[in-house]
């Protein structure tokens, strides 16, 4: 650990005071309704306090006592054998010293042939969990001090608990049915019945961050068992009701494919 991470190791306040990579410059928002920063490229991410958080998480499927992991929401059988995943651990001190994570703000796009996180695009889709990994992997933003990876299912929940701790919107709605929430079949407030660009609907952003119900899946490195990869929300063939953004589903060995199945990216210090 360098110098920089022990004196912020000294403060419980860290995730009030998001640090800023270099390469990125502050766009909007504060720490606790959606700090946004963006490359030279324009990708987007939004800090997610994690340090705020109650202790009600798992990284284990037996304890829930952490801030930045997993939530049972549904009462699902969280162990090795059921719902997990192995988060890094260079991944979780990061978050430890410096109070959270940046989760990017838009689904994954293309733009003339490189992954970008940006409004305005259509998102990437029909690719399988691996073509997943391999297109994250390719991200590239010119800052030395963060790493980047596909999004842990820790990282989701941890979003979700904030929106709900924040009171920007209910439980219910996040857990039970996010129908107006995104772009779903049934919602009627929005009729659009199609694939959506990213960020195209304002009604669809919390805390800066944008199209986390509905539109298309979002892959994990969340897995039930050994042989199923885990996916969020669910896209806009879809019932909000039915599949609401914390909606955990998942794809079978050996192809892991989803037909409208998208990704995103956290990024976290070095």
């Amino acid at each position: 650990m360098n110098a920089e991470r022990t004196i912020l190791k000294k403060s419980t306040d860290n995730f009030k005071n998001p640090f800023v990579p270099n390469g990125f410059t502050y766009v909007k928002g504060k720490w606790n309704n959606g700090f946004v920063i963006s490359d030279i490229y324009g990708n987007e991410f939004a800090w997610i306090p994690v340090g705020s958080l109650k202790r009600n998480g798992t990284l284990d499927g037996v304890s829930f006592d952490k801030q930045f992991g997993l939530r049972n929401w549904y009462k699902n059988d969280f162990s090795e054998n059921g719902w997990h995943e192995v988060v890094p651990q260079e991944v979780l001190k990061s978050i430890e010293v410096y109070g959270g994570f940046y989760f990017s703000c838009f689904p994954a796009s293309l733009e003339n042939s490189r992954v970008v996180f940006k409004r305005g695009n259509y998102p990437l889709v029909k690719i399988t969990y691996f073509e997943a990994l391999k297109y994250e992997k390719s991200f590239q933003t010119d800052s030395s001090e963060v790493e980047h990876c596909l999004m842990f299912g820790s990282a989701y929940d941890s979003l979700f608990e904030w929106i709900i701790e924040a009171g920007t919107l209910k439980k219910d709605e996040v857990l039970d049915d996010s129908t107006e929430l995104g772009n779903y079949a049934n919602n009627v407030k929005y009729v659009v019945k199609s694939m959506a660009k990213t960020g195209s609907n304002e009604a669809w952003g919390f805390h800066n961050i944008y199209d986390l119900a509905g539109n298309v899946s979002e892959w994990t490195q969340e897995q039930y068992s050994d042989y199923y990869r885990v996916l969020r929300s669910c896209n806009y063939r879809t019932v909000g009701r039915y599949w609401p953004m914390a909606e955990r589903y998942y794809r079978e060995y050996p192809n892991f494919y989803a037909y409208l199945g998208s990704f995103r990216t956290m990024m976290y210090h070095k």
